[in-house]
């Protein structure tokens, strides 16, 4: 233990200070609050004391070994931080919680009270964040510190991150009643996240800590100070991750103590129903379609025999990044509310293992169902879908509504209490038939993307309007990534269409058009085309970071290089998809690692 008077390093367990007779304090890791030396729980919040060494009196390695060459030196300082332990460069978002004014509800409270509501907060906090499969790096007292991108990333973790931080905020209302009702105090919590580049590995000297090192964490923690109680705040790099899923409120520039440039924040209101919603509404796919003229022939050939009759099912593979959204959209720009019912939702990697879950969504969309409406309110919106198409009520409304968690308590409707397997039929059979009876008034589009995020369970309900489909006006266009394997093989009526990579001539081109039709310098063009291998989501990003970053001055009629060209940077929009896949190579991640260090 380290004495807080001298800075004497002593053995772990003693009382005193062996160089100048100090009381030894011991800093609890819950709270961080000092209790003097004996203790065995710490007298603030109840946890147990667990002593620890602290690293912070060590400024240099060279000063515990003032012999070690530079390498030796950078080595001993890696080995001093993370032991014996790889550390990993990487992109994260780390995201911090904590409650609002927790000093002065543990005044109002017993310990053995406080401990309960820490108790009952941390277990909100640990689902949430499982959920979304973060990392609970530490709990701090009454904060929470998670790394969302480690130790396995996702491409879509800064998603995720703020998914987690607004059901956070949901769950600790509901926990907020809860203890006012019991303990009589106020409960709120501020968030704060951030997206950036960092070093992530375990702490070493015996301590097994995961921790990650850089500015990232430390601005995180800045902008949760700026959060007002029972809000999120993120940072303008997050916030550029997530804004076609989240709808953000610009908060405006912030100077942060102990950073030279200021910062932009946004709060994050709550998720787009539509993922796609804001990219529609500022035509970020104005973009002409490149290289998929005779997908995208071929999509709006099967829309017409499917309004003929004859209904179809196109399948659209393809690696992540290939377009097949993109493909999707420019065949739905046709599609019409007079002559169509268009039908969209999507899978979600968190939702993977959720009954029904893209379906319940689309069935709260299209019927305006909202959690804030009494459950009367979302009782006549079922009750007036339903009648439009003359589905029977008495039978469908309580398997409807049982779906969508509405309540039938003091309605002239009664729960069917039916076996699940049997109830799931039923309800599958509901679905059918309202989707059917739409078809007979006009031409029903379907569109489900990502299945292979889809639960078993939406799926085996997809396949039902599979088997109908050819028989009536339905055209389903579904997308998955190549590691998907549909069930539905080659039958009558289902169209495969598998994305395939650009061409350069196809990559000249997109580059070009991101740039609206302003020539590139010839090397920087075929850089971006080498680096991006053919991905049509890869080279919009890496074409955009090029025009935004100071690399090329835009002339009249084309741009120029600014200074020699070197090796392109990767965009912080495409990292979190780099990693998920460097963390899927299992055992050839190390050498994969390694080759990139060596290029």
């Amino acid at each position: 233990m380290r004495c807080n008077q001298c800075d004497f390093e002593g053995p772990d367990g003693m009382k005193f200070c062996g160089n100048c007779g100090q009381g030894l304090q011991q800093n609890c890791q819950s709270c961080g609050f000092e209790n003097p030396a004996g203790f065995k729980f710490c007298g603030q919040c109840a946890q147990s004391l667990e002593a620890t060494k602290n690293l912070s009196g060590v400024s240099k390695v060279s000063e515990l070994k003032p012999e070690l060459s530079k390498a030796e030196e950078a080595s001993a300082d890696t080995e001093l931080f993370f032991g014996n332990h790889e550390a990993e460069r990487r992109q994260i978002t780390v995201l911090f919680c904590d409650i609002v004014g927790s000093s002065a509800i543990s005044e109002k409270l017993d310990p053995e009270d406080f401990r309960e509501v820490l108790r009952d907060y941390r277990e909100s906090c640990n689902t949430v964040i499982k959920k979304y499969d973060g990392y609970i790096a530490q709990f701090l007292g009454d904060g929470v510190l998670c790394y969302f991108g480690y130790p396995h990333a996702h491409e879509d973790d800064a998603h995720r991150a703020v998914a987690a931080a607004l059901e956070l905020l949901t769950n600790i209302q509901l926990l907020c009643k809860k203890v006012e009702q019991n303990r009589g105090v106020s409960l709120s919590v501020r968030i704060g996240a951030h997206t950036g580049l960092v070093v992530v590995g375990e702490v070493g000297g015996g301590d097994k800590r995961t921790v990650a090192l850089g500015a990232t964490p430390n601005l995180a923690a800045r902008i949760q100070d700026q959060a007002r109680p029972d809000s999120v705040v993120i940072s303008a790099a997050t916030q550029r991750l997530i804004s076609s899923a989240f709808e953000c409120e610009d908060m405006g520039v912030f100077d942060l103590k102990g950073f030279s440039a200021p910062v932009r924040l946004h709060q994050p209101i709550r998720a787009y129903p539509n993922p796609h919603k804001l990219a529609d509404e500022l035509c970020l796919d104005s973009l002409p379609l490149v290289g998929r003229d005779q997908e995208l022939k071929l999509l709006i050939g099967l829309l017409n025999e499917a309004n003929e009759e004859r209904g179809q099912v196109a399948l659209v593979s393809g690696e992540p990044g290939m377009g097949k959204s993109r493909l999707i959209n420019a065949a739905k720009s046709g599609i019409d509310s007079t002559h169509y019912f268009l039908l969209e939702c999507w899978g979600r990697a968190y939702y993977q293992n959720s009954y029904m879950h893209p379906i319940i969504e689309l069935l709260r969309r299209e019927m305006y169902i909202e959690g804030a409406q009494s459950e009367r309110q979302k009782l006549r919106r079922i009750e007036k879908v339903l009648s439009v198409f003359g589905l029977p009520l008495g039978d469908s409304i309580p398997l409807i509504a049982d779906l969508l968690n509405v309540d039938l308590s003091g309605s002239k409707y009664s729960s069917l209490r039916l076996a699940p397997p049997q109830n799931k039929q039923k309800t599958f059979q509901a679905l059918e038939s309202l989707i059917i009876a739409m078809s007979g008034q006009r031409t029903v589009v379907i569109v489900v993307e990502d299945l292979h995020w889809i639960d078993p369970s939406s799926l085996e309900f997809l396949n039902l309007i599979i088997q109908r489909a050819s028989a009536t006006r339905i055209l389903l266009m579904l997308s998955y990534r190549n590691e998907f394997t549909p069930a539905w093989g080659n039958q009558s009526g289902i169209t495969h269409l598998m994305l395939t990579r650009l061409n350069q001539q196809d990559t000249f081109t997109l580059i070009n058009k991101i740039a609206g039709d302003k020539p590139l310098p010839k090397e920087l063009l075929k850089q971006i085309a080498e680096k991006t291998d053919g991905t049509p989501y890869f080279i919009e990003e890496t074409t955009r970071m090029v025009l935004e970053s100071d690399l090329v001055i835009e002339n009249n009629d084309r741009y120029e290089l600014r200074r020699p060209l070197s090796s392109l940077s990767i965009p912080s929009t495409l990292r979190d998809s780099l990693m998920a896949k460097i963390d899927r190579l299992g055992p050839a991640k190390e050498l994969a690692q390694l080759s990139s260090a060596l290029g």
